[in-house]
């Protein structure tokens, strides 16, 4: 999930957001010592769910915006922040793990728009025989990732720059112990 949290002197006027990924695909490599694990992410931005209830009650946002503003919301994500028609895919890269006892880390890219941004971010990793667990969290900037946050009313109400970004993946491991697939 993404929260976008709304800023200015009239927020009080706009609602925070709550972008959830569907349809994410893609490929998780692990090995022992961590130096050959990766992951090879991507999901289709058409597939974005914007401010579900579940979502909205998952991070306590506090408004309830209708159904004509999250179309609306949807619309302008789309076509004048992500482009949608011209970059329809967001991919997430992992490498260069990190396993440090109870500790993981790994450097993630995320392409989106075609601009990349990498950092070392940290999470948490569970494993079993049948299922391989990641949750984490982590703030990237939109102006980093070459995306002009939101702005209305002469910029009295505008779309905060960082987003909060909550991971929790689930994968089930195919053959052999290092491969897994996600769901």
């Amino acid at each position: 999930d993404v929260v976008v949290r709304r800023e200015g002197p009239l927020a009080r006027f706009g609602h925070d957001h709550v972008v959830s990924v569907r349809g994410l695909e893609g490929v998780v490599l692990l090995d022992e010592a961590g130096a050959a694990s990766r992951a090879d992410l991507r999901f289709r931005l058409e597939d974005l769910a914007i401010d579900t209830a579940e979502g909205r009650a998952r991070y306590q946002l506090d408004t309830v915006p209708d159904e004509k503003a999250i179309e609306g919301t949807r619309a302008n994500l789309m076509e004048h922040v992500l482009d949608a028609g011209q970059w329809p895919l967001v991919t997430v890269r992992l490498d260069d793990f990190s396993f440090r006892e109870e500790h993981y880390s790994a450097m993630v890219t995320v392409t989106i728009n075609g601009a990349q941004s990498s950092s070392r971010q940290p999470f948490r990793l569970q494993s079993s025989d049948e299922t391989v667990r990641v949750e984490g969290s982590l703030v990237l900037r939109q102006t980093d990732l070459g995306l002009e946050p939101f702005s209305a009313l002469g910029g009295g109400l505008r779309v905060a720059d960082p987003l909060e970004i909550h991971i929790r993946l689930t994968g089930t491991r195919l053959a052999g112990p290092e491969a897994t697939a996600t769901r």
